[in-house]
């Protein structure tokens, strides 16, 4: 069963033995076959690893894997907390450098709009998102102190982004409230200016924790598959796990047997030399 992906014959024509007449989309197929012979190589190398046995100078060289794994997540942590630090620096600088000559605020005091925007909506949203952005600077600083110190790095990394993002509302809705504004005074200019700028830090350091982020949780999954690996060694083989590693491995033959049977009978051909008289088929895309 499938959708008909080609029709090659008409009526009259004459056909030798083994000419193509019709076939199915085989996409999804094709992708089935693919996965099957994907898991077989996987259970396959599982199999291998089983039947070679745990050796001395084996073990050391999974533990040797282990140790440079276990290295590179120190590094990519180290790493990940050197570029969430980083941000906060440049967040930081920006909202009491650059922002303040827009909204103004000393420490544990109300914002105060230094430009004239002429919407009152408008300016107690900016006030508001600013004075509670103090408090959100204030939690990514503790998180930072508390996870330097081995702390839960990803948490940290998510506290950070959630940051940067409550500070990119507040400069966006301030660009909205800029952008309205027909002034091109040279106030509002430098505003305008202010804000692009902290947008263009915003977007660094975004990408930056982020990459980062994915660097430390691919370094934590190569350690675990070097960890998993060293114990599979460890743990020596025992014959039931021979057996049910050799069973699952013919499971999986069978499986992309199936998928290659498919695709071989997903096309029709002409079985034998001959007119076609009549063709009786639905039409292109019709599942049959």
């Amino acid at each position: 069963s499938g959708v008909i992906a080609e029709i090659e014959v008409k009526e009259g024509m004459t056909l030798k033995n083994g000419q193509r007449i019709a076939s199915l989309d085989t996409q999804e197929l094709l992708l089935s076959h693919k996965k099957a012979v994907q898991s077989l190589a996987q259970v396959q190398s599982t199999l291998d690893k089983i039947k070679n046995g745990t050796r001395k100078e084996d073990v050391g060289i999974y533990e040797s894997r282990a140790s440079l794994a276990m290295t590179d997540v120190y590094a990519a942590r180290d790493d990940l907390l050197t570029k969430i630090s980083n941000a906060y620096t440049v967040m930081d600088n920006d909202l009491w450098g650059k922002f303040q000559s827009i909204v103004s605020m000393g420490r544990n005091t109300r914002p105060r709009l230094e430009i004239e925007i002429a919407n009152t909506a408008a300016e107690n949203d900016i006030i508001a998102r600013r004075e509670r952005l103090d408090s959100i600077m204030d939690t990514w600083s503790k998180s930072i102190s508390s996870t330097s110190t081995n702390g839960d790095i990803v948490a940290s990394a998510d506290v950070a982004l959630i940051s940067i993002r409550s500070a990119r509302d507040l400069y966006d809705t301030t660009g909205a409230a800029l952008h309205t504004l027909r002034s091109d005074s040279s106030v509002i200019t430098s505003a305008r200016t202010v804000v692009n700028e902290i947008r263009v830090d915003i977007d660094m350091v975004l990408t930056q924790i982020t990459d980062a982020r994915s660097a430390f949780r691919s370094a934590e999954d190569a350690y675990r598959i070097a960890q998993d690996e060293l114990a599979l060694k460890k743990a020596g083989s025992e014959i039931e796990d021979i057996r049910s590693a050799d069973a699952l491995v013919e499971e999986r033959k069978n499986t992309v047997l199936i998928a290659e049977d498919k695709i071989s009978k997903a096309t029709l051909f002409a079985p034998m030399d001959n007119m076609v008289v009549k063709k009786i088929y639905p039409k292109v895309k019709e599942v049959v």
